[in-house]
């Protein structure tokens, strides 16, 4: 099973050079860009990740004239200032199996 996540739901790439604050990229196609920066914003780790002096940018990426172009969008904490943010979503546990362990889904042998 391959599942991807992002780094705390935002970020892709985590980029650190010695003595610049560490950066967290968040990638996608050029068409893309605007909502990932809206589902940055609305996001509350977001907040916390810039306050600590870290930065963030969302790249996308698009081919033109036969050739790769990005284009970087930097969110800085006055970018956040005015969203609220939202919560991420709990996440659900599965329901038990309750047959799993019943005497009726493993019948014993009669002797």
């Amino acid at each position: 099973m391959n599942i991807r996540r992002d780094l705390w739901g935002i970020g892709d790439v985590l980029a650190m050079k010695v003595g610049e604050p560490l950066l967290l990229v968040q990638t996608t196609s050029a068409p893309n860009v605007s909502a990932r920066i809206g589902k940055a914003k609305h996001e509350p780790r977001l907040r916390t990740w810039l306050a600590c002096g870290h930065r963030f940018e969302v790249w996308g990426w698009g081919k033109r004239d036969e050739r790769w172009e990005c284009r970087r969008t930097v969110l800085t904490t006055d970018d956040v200032a005015g969203v609220i943010a939202k919560s991420p979503p709990r996440r659900r546990r599965r329901p038990p199996e309750l047959l799993l362990f019943s005497p009726t889904a493993c019948p014993q042998k009669e002797s």
